[in-house]
């Protein structure tokens, strides 16, 4: 009985320590892997994901993890009372333009990276606008591959948004 005692306590001790190690371990993330095992949040604000994915034009390599970087709370002051900002609503109306459907088609999938305000005016208009953008991935059985970064618009004032279809890269 000893034995057995001693044989489960062993398999018990194995168990939680797999376990604490799992939890409190973190994910190791190889260059073109991007987590394989990971599901990152497609939401309004993603988090947890490869910082390298949000600093595309970055000079030197980026390394360990981010979360959309929302600048709307800092931009308000200066922008003046937006007529209702509600990033759900935004993200939503950008989602299900043909721009964003185009660029996600056929399993792609991505993470917010940032949001932020900008004005748009001219004679006789002025509009104010939820900027999105979005990391584009593909998900293959090797992983997650960078496809690129889109921008979504959402107008204040008409709830129209608008998003780009081809993913990519201008960095200057």
């Amino acid at each position: 009985m000893k034995r057995r005692s001693k044989t489960v306590l062993l398999i018990l001790g194995i168990v939680v320590a797999s376990v604490l190690a799992f939890i409190l371990v973190p994910v190791v993330v190889f260059p073109g892997d991007f987590g394989l095992l990971k599901t990152y949040s497609r939401g309004p604000i993603s988090t947890s994901f490869p910082a390298a994915w949000s600093e595309v034009c970055a000079r030197g390599p980026v390394i360990g993890v981010a979360s959309t970087n929302n600048e709307i709370p800092s931009q308000l002051p200066s922008m003046g009372p937006p007529s209702g900002v509600n990033l759900t609503k935004a993200y939503s109306a950008i989602i299900a333009t043909p721009g964003f459907m185009t660029a996600t088609a056929g399993g792609r999938t991505w993470v917010t990276i940032y949001w932020g305000l900008q004005d748009d005016s001219g004679p006789g208009y002025a509009y104010e606008y939820v900027i999105g953008q979005f990391t584009i991935l593909s998900r293959s059985a090797s992983g997650y591959q960078f496809l690129g970064v889109i921008q979504g618009d959402y107008n204040l004032q008409t709830g129209n948004a608008t998003s780009d279809s081809d993913p990519g890269v201008m960095c200057g």
